[in-house]
């Protein structure tokens, strides 16, 4: 089994929200290891964006 490579930062609203996207298709289907990984690796990228949205008083949720 080869490890995948984490995703890269989150540095736009549109990487957001297809970060988020990506995490909710996963969240319905998400069995494997390596797909369970992956919501994590996602997971702490939305997180890390979402907190420094928050800093700078940015809303990432905005439509």
């Amino acid at each position: 089994m080869t490890k995948a490579n984490p995703p890269p930062p989150i540095t736009s609203i549109a990487g957001y929200r297809s970060a988020v996207d990506e995490f909710d298709r996963l969240w319905e289907t998400g069995t494997t290891d390596e797909q369970q990984q992956r919501m994590s690796n996602l997971l702490g990228l939305i997180e890390l964006f979402e907190a420094t949205c928050s800093q700078y008083r940015i809303h990432a949720h905005t439509e």
